[in-house]
């Protein structure tokens, strides 16, 4: 009777240490610019978490609960930053290590930088130009050259009428 006992809570012990290899800290921010929470977590282009909810408490404030990878270690002076995820514009959240000697821990809040650092701004620009692109082969510049080629191609008809 003992065996079986100890059995099942290695069992149980085995399992509810594997369910629970998460931690959910809070960032606490004044805008999250197209963030959602299908948005992922990076170190150094690492995936090490997702937002799992974005709200807004009584004071105004956005709260972003993110759900982290147990590891690795993140001190708390660490900067999590709103960048672009990739090419489309989705976002991701980036986080830059600290060097404090304390670690984050579960059901942390913690502030976040609301400036956007140097990478949002390259592939946002990269993200123009392709949205440019886009626009030039199905959007309205397609439709203006196609209307002026149009007007050129009736007028050289009508001359060719004319001269007739």
């Amino acid at each position: 009777m003992k065996r079986r006992l100890v059995n099942l809570l290695l069992i149980i012990g085995f399992f509810s240490s594997c369910a629970n290899n998460a931690r959910t800290v809070y960032l606490k921010t004044d805008q999250v610019e197209g963030l959602t929470t299908e948005a992922i977590v990076t170190l150094n282009g690492f995936q090490i978490g997702q937002v799992d909810d974005i709200d807004i408490n009584q004071k105004g404030e956005i709260i972003i609960k993110l759900n982290l990878d147990k590891e690795p270690p993140i001190p708390t002076d660490s900067k999590f930053e709103l960048e672009n995820g990739d090419l489309f514009g989705s976002k991701a959240i980036s986080v830059e290590l600290g060097t404090a000697k304390k670690m984050i821990a579960a059901g942390d809040t913690l502030a976040s930088a609301s400036g956007v650092g140097p990478r949002t701004f390259q592939s946002d620009s990269l993200a123009i130009k392709i949205k440019d692109i886009f626009e030039n082969l199905t959007g309205a510049k397609q439709r203006d050259s196609i209307l002026l080629e149009l007007r050129r191609l009736n007028k050289n008809l009508e001359e060719l009428k004319s001269n007739r």
